[in-house]
């Protein structure tokens, strides 16, 4: 036989003999460090019902007074939640390694944070007040359109249907979770900072008062979330933008109505603050997705803000109780 593979040969055996001793040398240690988990949690049963016992009172007791809150004073309790949704995830990714969320966190909010400042600006540009509105209207759209395509991607995953499209079930079911988590998170951020920017913007224009009348006496023919005129009267044909009237009679732009009411979870007019119906304004189909879209954002700004701070605390009190 010639030297060179018979070096060869005896050189593959020699590498799969200690490949075989790492693999069983890594099932032992896998097995013992198993075994010594067990030895030591041993007898813990007591402990472990005692620690899922105030794990269920500090969420019941954590979300009474997160409500609580949230009814007496809404405005901290929205402006605390923003820095909670804002901060906690991007530590979490930050501190694992997930810096691609961090990039497009930073991009977000470099964008979101000029379109904001531009809404605050006084003596307030025409223009400024339908950029706003149109910027958190679409971030809305394109948050609704991710989740949903997020969603509908989990579940043709669980179903088996990836195989149609020639993609293996873990980059699929990786491609919706990120999908669902992004149009979740940016739907929630984007609703509380339009809620915020809008109530400023009206106050600013003049057409709005938390108290009392407004500054500025409305026309009939004026938007009094933008202050521009209206284009075309309540009904007529158009094929720029509509105008729509409330119940209190009065009118708006289509974009600016949807960005007040859906994306900034208002029901009141901005101007003589009598409540309406918002269901009036989602005619189209296509409009009610994104309301129900937004109702469940509302439950999710508890699990992206809350949620981590409170089994954060529940880690530090099994510390201090001496519980494992």
């Amino acid at each position: 036989m010639d030297p060179h593979a018979r070096q060869a040969g005896s050189h593959q055996s020699h590498e799969r003999v200690m490949l075989d001793n790492l693999t069983s040398l890594h099932t032992v240690e896998k097995g013992s460090n198993h075994e010594k988990y067990h030895i030591k949690h041993k007898g813990h049963e007591s402990m472990h019902a005692s620690m899922f016992f105030l794990l269920v009172i500090s969420l019941f007791f954590a979300h009474l007074g997160l409500t609580i809150w949230k009814k007496r004073h809404f405005r901290s309790y929205q402006l605390v939640s923003l820095v909670g949704i804002l901060t906690v995830p991007l530590f979490i990714c930050a501190t694992h390694g997930w810096y691609r969320f961090v990039a497009v966190w930073l991009g977000f909010c470099a964008i979101t944070s000029v379109v904001m400042l531009k809404g605050m600006q006084k003596p307030m540009p025409p223009s400024t007040p339908r950029l706003v509105y149109k910027y958190f209207y679409g971030v809305h759209l394109v948050s609704g359109f991710f989740s949903l395509t997020g969603y509908f991607m989990l579940l043709f995953g669980v179903m088996g249907l990836n195989i149609l499209f020639l993609v293996d079930q873990k980059t699929w079911f990786d491609v919706g979770l990120h999908l669902l988590f992004y149009g979740f998170y940016y739907g929630v951020i984007g609703r509380d900072l339009a809620d915020i920017i809008t109530d400023k913007m009206v106050f600013i224009m003049g057409y709005h008062s938390t108290e009392g009348v407004p500054s500025k006496i409305l026309d009939d023919r004026t938007c009094a979330l933008c202050g521009n005129a209206l284009l075309v009267t309540e009904g007529e044909a158009t094929v720029v933008e509509n105008t729509f009237r409330i119940s209190c009679g009065h009118q708006f732009h289509e974009f600016c109505l949807k960005g007040w009411c859906i994306v900034g979870k208002k029901d009141t007019c901005p101007y003589c603050k009598e409540r309406f119906n918002r269901k009036d304004i989602y005619k189209n189909p296509w409009d009610k997705p994104h309301v129900l879209l937004g109702q469940y954002l509302d439950i999710l700004r508890y699990l992206l803000a809350w949620q981590p701070l409170i089994l954060y605390a529940d880690q530090k009190l099994y510390y201090l109780l001496g519980l494992e």
